[in-house]
């Protein structure tokens, strides 16, 4: 026992000679002009270092998407745009255009002659199938066609404008006024978005608006077009 009580004092000891030193040092001017600013310069040195790290990943991601779009067939991506103008341009000629087109791919037993048609199953090769509109999967093909080169933005356009474009069409006048009307509105800003992700360029949808409607100064006409632009930009924040 008194040797384990020596033991324990001499390691008590040892202890002190060791702690003196310690307090002395931290207390110091050594420490206070010295080993705390180094201190200090390392941990912001190691932070510096970690926060360039995390930009240059995101800098990297940010290039690779760039090349993905550099290395698209440019033609690709001006048709996109081009075919989103024209629809803007004169909404009747386009989709008759774009039907007329999408009929070829649409075996015709399959095809839904017009609204008219009430037939909507037939059977084919012994197989049951739905009836399909030329204008939907002409539309369907477009939408899907600019879903794959659009980016965040003009993704989420593309989608709030497909929910636009299957609601319940409004039985009052003036509420299909204004349903036609925020039609062209989502058509003007994914127009406007396609040229941001396709060409880094940036245009006002109501400049674009203007090109299409002639009458847009009258009072009630733009003050129509200005909440609908701020509504659809409201729902695709």
């Amino acid at each position: 026992m008194a040797k384990r009580i020596t033991i324990i004092a001499l390691v008590i000891g040892t202890a002190g000679l060791f702690i003196d030193p310690i307090n002395d040092l931290v207390t110091s001017e050594i420490s206070t002009n010295l080993l705390i600013p180094t201190f200090l310069i390392y941990f912001t040195f190691i932070f510096v270092t970690k926060s360039i790290e995390k930009y240059k990943h995101a800098n990297n991601k940010e290039l690779k998407i760039e090349d993905y779009y550099q290395e698209v067939s440019k033609e690709d991506l001006i048709g996109l745009i081009k075919d989103w103008t024209d629809l803007l341009n004169d909404t009747s000629l386009k989709m008759y255009l774009m039907k007329e087109e999408a009929k070829k791919d649409i075996p015709k037993p399959l095809l839904k002659k017009n609204d008219e048609d009430k037939t909507s199953v037939v059977m084919q090769d012994g197989n049951e199938y739905e009836k399909v509109d030329a204008t939907t999967v002409a539309m369907g093909k477009l939408i899907m066609a600019t879903w794959i080169y659009g980016k965040k933005q003009t993704s989420k356009l593309l989608a709030n404008y497909q929910q636009h474009n299957f609601k319940e069409i409004p039985e009052t006048n003036d509420e299909i006024y204004r349903h036609n009307t925020k039609s062209l509105v989502y058509v003007a800003k994914i127009i406007t978005s396609l040229r941001k992700d396709l060409m880094n360029y940036e245009v006002e949808t109501m400049d674009l608006l203007k090109l299409k409607i002639n009458d847009i100064y009258i009072q009630d006409n733009y003050k129509t077009f200005e909440q609908l632009i701020q509504e659809v930009e409201e729902e695709t924040k």
